[in-house]
This record gives structure tokens, sequence and C-alpha cells, in this order.
């Protein structure tokens, strides 16, 4: 009977059911077609989208490169036929650098990232194009203080602040703290940008500073071999430092591997001496106090007897150029306006260029918009003797300060607006902070008035535009 149904169904008697069942079938077996090749694209695209995230992310990590590679990398060029390129998270990158026609002061940075590879067949190469025009600038050097020899601070009760001109203005920062060599921190006590515990020093910190601080920048030794060290051990990161001598602040070290090219460091000589000599004596604003010769130039027993002599609180102006050693006696306050301080170490004699000692002063400030182009305080020597000690004494100082020889202080209390500066020789320190306090509030406008520049070395100073590309 069963077998009778079976062949009155294959005879069409109920044909439309086994119809509506193969068309069922087909529906299912297209529909899982359907969901499988959904489920492969799906996982396809999920695949490219993850590697389209790290082509974006290498790409921003080339531009990255690109940025420090143009600041640090003295004529870092990559043309179109010969791109820069790096890796990263994986992936690969390539970077573009174009002038930008009729802006000299611009550059076109391209940068192409690849995941996984430029190349890859499998998985299939993802690839993400950005693009930034930046604004480049020459760079003036950002060095609060700089020796061209090796730092010593020694002390426990050495102060140093590198503070900004006015920690309140846009982007204020203060001056970086380098040398071609090494720096040494020589007490576990040594304050480097630290606000202290005594109120005084909170007081003097929050006013150059401000609280919370501002940035104060690196601390940089260029060069082979060149080292930070601590308490007598080689110290390479801030972290190190800092627990070696937990007083000091700053951003963090930085190890340069060339040493840095300052071509108008030594402001000895032409045109820097002879044109401060010749404006020195120019200057008769002094009435009696002129020199001899009744102008600005003065021999170390000239300047003794015209000038420190005739008081205790002496105000002179104008470009001053002593030709041989200066020393201030004890209770000497002297006052330099609109002007600068020029000492030409006496060849013949050990002492050095100037000499403070206890409880003398020298101010030097700049009033006027033309003076604020002169140094503040230049002292030259043609020995290996110190050109310039402060003992105990106190020194206020608007400009420049350069020593071409030796910079040292001895339990003595300087402040700069500007910045400091020592050529120094390779065998001997070129700055000495002693067990006294020293703050620097770094101008750049000081250090771009002598052109002091690394030539061919530019920095970024801000981004025109941001975009990406079709790849």
């Amino acid at each position: 009977m069963y077998k009778n149904r079976i062949r009155k169904l294959i005879n069409g008697q109920t044909g439309s059911a086994l119809i509506a069942a193969l068309a069922a079938m087909l529906i299912l077996d297209t529909f899982a077609v359907a969901v499988m090749a959904l489920t492969t694209t799906q996982m396809t695209s999920t695949g490219r989208d993850k590697r389209s995230s790290e082509a974006l992310n290498v790409a921003e990590a080339g531009m990255n490169s690109a940025f420090w590679k143009i600041t640090y990398v003295p004529g870092f060029t990559a043309p179109e036929t010969s791109p820069a390129t790096g890796t990263v998270q994986g992936g690969e990158y390539e970077i573009v650098l174009e002038n930008v026609t009729g802006q000299p002061t611009q550059r076109k940075v391209t940068v192409t990232g690849y995941s996984p590879r430029k190349n890859s067949t499998y998985p299939a190469t993802v690839v993400r194009k950005i693009q930034a025009t930046v604004e480049v600038a020459p760079r003036v050097l950002s060095y609060g203080m700089y020796a061209f020899s090796w730092i010593d601070i020694r002390g426990a009760t050495a102060r140093t602040y590198m503070a900004p001109m006015d920690y309140r203005a846009a982007n204020a920062k203060g001056g970086d703290f380098g040398s071609n060599y090494n720096i040494f921190f020589n007490d576990a006590a040594i304050r480097l940008n630290d606000r202290g515990s005594q109120q005084g020093e909170q007081n003097t910190y929050d006013a150059l500073f401000g609280n919370p601080a501002v940035p104060m920048g690196d601390i940089v030794t260029a060069g082979p071999g060149s080292q930070v060290w601590a308490v007598n051990s080689y110290v390479s990161t801030y972290a190190e430092l800092h627990d070696k001598c937990r007083y000091v602040w700053m951003n963090s070290i930085l190890r340069l591997a060339n040493p840095i090219t300052f071509p108008t460091l030594n402001f000895e000589g032409p045109p820097y001496e002879t044109s401060y000599k010749a404006m020195a004596a120019a200057n008769t604003s002094n009435g009696t106090k002129n020199s001899s010769s009744g102008n600005g130039v003065y021999t170390a027993a000239d300047f003794i007897t015209k000038v420190l002599n005739t008081s205790n609180n002496i105000t002179i102006q104008g470009m001053i150029y002593v030709d041989g050693d200066v020393s201030l006696p004890n209770n000497k306050n002297l006052t330099i306006t609109n002007g600068g301080f020029i000492i030409k170490d006496n060849i013949a004699e050990s002492d050095p260029a100037l000499q403070l000692a206890n409880r003398a002063s020298l101010v030097i400030s700049h009033n006027t918009e033309e003076s604020k182009k002169y140094p503040g305080l230049c002292t030259y020597s043609s020995t290996t003797q110190d050109a310039k000690v402060v003992d105990r004494g106190t020194m206020q100082i608007d400009g420049l300060v350069y020593s071409e020889n030796t910079y040292s202080e001895q339990q003595s209390s300087v402040r700069i607006k500007g910045a400091l500066m020592a050529s120094g020789v390779q065998t001997a320190a070129s700055i000495v902070n002693d067990n006294s306090s020293i703050i620097i509030q770094y101008d750049p406008a000081v250090t771009s008035m002598y052109g002091i520049t690394q030539p061919g070395d530019v920095f970024i100073s801000r981004v025109i535009n941001w975009k990406e590309l079709q790849p």
C-alpha cells in the first residue's frame, strides 16, 4: 500500500508537494551559500579594516619621524625619487619632503603608510597616505646655559634655575642646559629647577616659574663619549638622574651624536670685540668718570682711578671696555645702564678677568631697545686662566654673558636675563657652579641677535595644514 502511494506521488497525483520541497531545498542552499559568502566577505573586510587602521597609524608614525628628522638632522632631504623609509608596528612607511613653490620657508611632507608591508601579497597590502605643510625657521640656539667644554655643578648649596623670561607668556619655556662634553652633578643635594623647602626659595621659584611650573627644557650633551654624571655615576635618562639627585627637575636628557657647531661662539676678535671696543671709544656719556682718553675705553689702572675709587655706589652708562683685570672689593656696587661690560684679561697676570669680593655687586641693565642688542658681560683671555670668577659677590645682568675661558662662581649669587655661554678649553671646565645660585631667565632674542645658529639646521615653527590623500 505504501508503495502505491509513492507511485501515485511520482505519477503527479500530489506533485505540487514535491515541487515545494525542492524549492525549499533550493532556497536553503542559496541562503547557506549567501551566508558563507557574507561571512567570508565580512572576515576579509574586517582584516582590511584592521590593516587600514594600522596603515594610518604607520603613516602618522612616519610623519612624526619626518618632523624629528627635519628638526634634528641637519640637511635632511627626502626627494620623491629617493624617499626616506622606516618601519614601525610591523608596517613600513615612506617620507617625501618637498619645497613649496613661492614659499621659501615652507616644506610639504608626504608620508605613505603600508600594512603589513609595501609589497605584501598575502595578506594584500593596504595603503594610507597623509600630507602636512609645515613652516620652518632657522634654528636659534635654545640654550640658556651652554659650555663648549664640560659643566661642573658641585656642592650641596649649588642652585641653578633655568627660567623663561615670563612664565605667563604663550609657549613659555626655559632654556636648555647643554655642553659639548660632560655635565657633572657632584652632590646629591644639588638643586636644578627644584622648588626647595625654604620659604624664600619657594617664593623665588614661584615668581620665576609659576606654580605649577612650566617646562624648563632639556639637559643636552653632544659629541662622542659625552655623558651626564650624577654623584660619580653615569646616567642616561632623567629618571636615573633624579634617582641620584632628587632635587634635579628638567624635561629629559638628550645625547646628540655629534658636537654642536657654533661658528660664532667665540666673541673674541673681529667682528665682536672690535666693534664693542669701537662703541666704547665713541662713548663719552660718563663725564668725569670717562677714561683718561675721555671715552669708555679704560686700562685697568684707569678704571680703578676714574670709576671704582669715586664711590661705593657707582653708576655709569653705555659700552665700557677695560683692557686689564677688574676686581670689585667689598661693599663696592657698580651699575652700568644701557650698555655692556667688556673685559680683556691681562695676559701677563694670572688673576681672573673679573672678580667680585664678598658683598660686592655688579648690575648691568638694558632699558632701551637699542641697548638690548649689546651683550651684558663679555670676558676675554688669551691664557688658560679663568676668564671670569665671581667670588661671594652678586651680579644682575641683562643680555648675553660670555666667557672666553672658564666661567666660575663660588658662593655667589647671579641672575641673568638672557643666556650664559662659555667657550673654554677641552682640558678644563667651561662653567663651574661651586655652591652658588644661578638664575637664568632665558631670552631667545639674545642668541638670535648674535647670529648664533646651526647652519643648514631648521626647526618646525608651525604646522599649516594636515590632510589625508587618496593613495
